[in-house]
């Protein structure tokens, strides 16, 4: 009971984490566009989210190894909100980049160590089924990310989008923080 309970947990916020930085790839390039950047800006724009997470991934991982889950996945969520949260603030274009660049050096973190993390919940058995839910959440979310932040943009603009997912982001570390027993 206890292993089904934490990876229905970790699907949830990893959904809702993984949207909300799929939508920010999303709204990103659409901020940047109507601030006027041009076709290769909003390009680089969208490759700066990848630095991190090409340069960082072997490293990070071998850092979980030794550090445990908790933490990274807790500063990745952190890590989202303060990236999403930088263009609320700030809404010119080299805002956007650092917003990229931290949300990139987030998702380093959160997805390493969510993967593990799903990787280690139950026995064996339990583990195929595990990363399956867990890919399947992660795949909703690239269909509901979007879709969240279009919406948003729709109605109320690009800021208040960022502002969306900084909500989100928030209630997200919340319930991760508060379910730190719980994470092994």
């Amino acid at each position: 009971p206890f292993p089904a309970m934490l990876i229905w947990l970790v699907v949830a916020l990893s959904f809702l984490t993984f949207g909300s930085f799929i939508g920010a790839r999303v709204l990103a390039s659409l901020f940047a566009l109507k601030l006027g950047a041009s076709s290769i800006a909003v390009g680089a724009l969208i490759a700066t989210f990848a630095i991190f997470p090409l340069l960082l991934s072997v490293y990070v991982g071998r850092g979980i190894d030794r550090w445990g889950t908790y933490k990274p996945v807790l500063g990745g969520m952190v890590g989202f909100l303060a990236g999403v949260a930088i263009p609320w603030v700030f809404p010119v274009l080299p805002a956007l980049y650092v917003s990229a660049l931290v949300t990139g050096l987030a998702l380093v973190f959160f997805s390493v160590a969510t993967q593990q993390l799903v990787s280690s919940i139950g026995d064996a058995a339990a583990r195929h089924r595990h990363v399956s839910y867990y890919s399947i959440g992660i795949a909703a979310s690239a269909f509901a990310g979007p879709l969240f932040v279009g919406f948003i943009i729709d109605h109320f603009g690009h800021r208040m989008a960022y502002a969306g997912l900084s909500v989100v982001l928030a209630l997200v570390s919340v319930v991760w923080y508060a379910c730190r027993r719980r994470v092994p």
